[in-house]
């Protein structure tokens, strides 16, 4: 037990280690550091000795994620977002579509016997876009300001026209039957009201108690908790758990204002600030870890790899 405990946290080190070396590095060349980060875990992939790590999809979407696009959407202003909201929507909705069903038709032109059911599931799988890495990267290339508004709102939002992509593509590969438009529909409002529903009920929640505190320490944690109980309470009952962490977030930075003491906001930043630079940071180079696993399964067939992930 003490074996496995060390061994995780020497790796754990390792990766801290190299997040602060890739991003200081990036701070240097003035680079996006999320492109830093993947193309030096890429590097770091082929250096003997390297530990090997698998990249659990539960420790991303129930332990990284969550703080993420909570501190996404806290800075996102309101104001913005509600003012470009159809953008955001065409977007969040037809682009996923678009991409979808490109992925879908592209497989089919290039990949002889391809499955189109494999397609749908590949292309829910990559429509969404980064919450992070498209709008760092959008400002550091200096895109105009409202078009990063825009790809910042639609990044917080398209989780649930993917997810419902996604469960598509699953039961036609695995169930073997073809939902309906109606089922279809209703459970894109459920996964979106329902989300939203339980986000907005979260945020007041956490509004009423941090009007009751007035301290810095204690407050922060709670910031830190609430991303977690929005996910994890939306995901409970088959909601987005993305919307629900989104909708708290923007709600709980309009009322900031009213429970946020000017000293307690500034620590505050500064504990987010390094909280979502480290996250980050060990994704990214998690991601470019992978390429030894990629390489693995090259020779896999497409399908039995999509069934094993599904």
């Amino acid at each position: 037990m003490q074996g496995s405990i060390h061994a995780v946290e020497i790796v754990f080190l390792l990766l801290l280690l190299f997040v602060v070396v890739f991003g200081a590095l990036a701070r240097k060349l003035g680079t996006p550091y999320p492109i830093v980060l993947v193309l030096g875990g890429l590097l770091l992939s082929f250096v003997p000795g390297i530990p090997k790590i698998t990249l659990n999809p539960d420790v991303i979407f129930f332990v990284i994620l969550p703080p993420l696009l909570y501190n996404a959407a806290w800075l996102t202003s309101w104001r913005e977002f509600s003012y470009n909201l159809v953008s955001i929507l065409l977007l969040a909705f037809g682009l996923v579509t678009f991409t979808v069903f490109g992925v879908t038709q592209v497989g089919q032109w290039f990949l002889p016997g391809f499955d189109w059911r494999v397609g749908l599931v590949l292309g829910a799988v990559v429509a969404p876009t980064d919450a992070i890495a498209a709008t760092s990267i959008a400002k550091r290339i200096g895109l105009p300001k409202r078009i990063v508004d825009i790809l910042e709102g639609e990044s917080l939002i398209n989780d649930a026209s993917a997810l419902l992509a996604l469960e598509f593509g699953i039961a036609l590969l695995l169930g073997g039957y073809t939902p309906t438009l109606s089922s279809g529909l209703l459970r894109l409002c459920y996964l979106t009201t329902v989300g939203i529903v339980v986000g907005l009920v979260i945020g007041e929640i956490v509004h009423l108690i941090e009007h009751r505190i007035d301290d810095a320490p204690i407050e922060i944690a709670l910031s830190i908790l609430t991303p977690y109980v929005a996910y994890l309470a939306a995901d409970g009952i088959r909601a987005s758990g993305v919307l629900a962490v989104v909708a708290c977030g923007l709600y709980l930075s309009r009322k900031s204002s009213h429970f946020f003491s000017p000293s307690v906001r500034l620590q505050a930043w500064a504990v987010w600030d390094s909280l979502t630079f480290i996250l980050n940071g060990l994704v990214f180079v998690l991601i470019g870890l992978q390429l030894p696993y990629v390489l693995a399964v090259r020779g896999e067939s497409l399908d039995s790899l999509v069934k094993f992930l599904a």
